[in-house]
């Protein structure tokens, strides 16, 4: 009898293991979703990483998260999307810089 080949199954993807660090649960809640929405991102709609990444610049920029733990997160959010390395890091850095640098204080937000 004929072996016959077949595709290997989907992987669903897991969630987003974040790695712990001393930003707040709402905002680590806010990173999740985010890079859930980049996850979930058809390709014809790629500017959503960067707008993404521009919305989790003020927590940056406040000093609730880390800026390497957002940059991590998006990195690997869309690696898992096929896209290299190259390719998404100077669009994530790019859209975290110009986030930071309009970010309105905390208390005027």
């Amino acid at each position: 009898m004929p072996l016959l080949l077949q595709p290997a199954p989907v992987q669903p993807a897991g969630p987003l293991r974040l790695p712990h660090v001393s930003g707040s649960r709402a905002v680590l809640a806010a990173l999740e979703a985010e890079c859930a929405e980049v996850s979930a991102a058809p390709e014809s709609k790629r500017n959503i990483p960067q707008q993404r990444a521009f919305k989790m610049g003020r927590f940056v920029a406040w000093g609730d998260i880390p800026r390497h733990v957002v940059e991590e997160a998006f990195q690997a959010t869309r690696e898992a999307r096929g896209l290299t390395a190259a390719e998404c890091r100077a669009t994530i850095r790019s859209a975290l810089a110009a986030s930071i640098r309009k970010a309105r204080p905390w208390d005027a937000a």
